[in-house]
């Protein structure tokens, strides 16, 4: 009697992934911002930060950060203050 061979399930599956995945990668990634939607408003800068020296102490420690003040992009009001809390301000970029 002869045994039937099954297919190879586990690398099917990994291949058919990986497909999907590079499918979605090249088709979609396509974007409706416009040239609208990435505008902004005036922004408000108080204050500055000591340039660092070449070797020393940070003369930024201990000092008040700047405040900024500004708008979303409905034109709702957005600030970061010292309110007297941490901060923390991450800022990212994609090239």
């Amino acid at each position: 009697m002869e045994q039937k061979k099954s297919l190879p399930i586990v690398p099917i599956v990994f291949v058919v992934i990986a497909a999907a995945l590079v499918a979605v990668v090249l088709l979609g990634g396509g974007s409706d911002v416009t040239d609208e939607a990435i505008a902004y408003g005036p922004v408000e800068v108080t204050g500055s930060i000591a340039r660092l020296p070449e070797g020393g102490a940070d003369p930024a420690l201990g000092a008040p950060m700047p405040e900024v003040v500004g708008a979303d992009f409905a034109g709702n009001a957005v600030s970061i203050v010292n309110d007297g809390r941490p901060k923390l301000l991450l800022f990212l970029a994609h090239w």
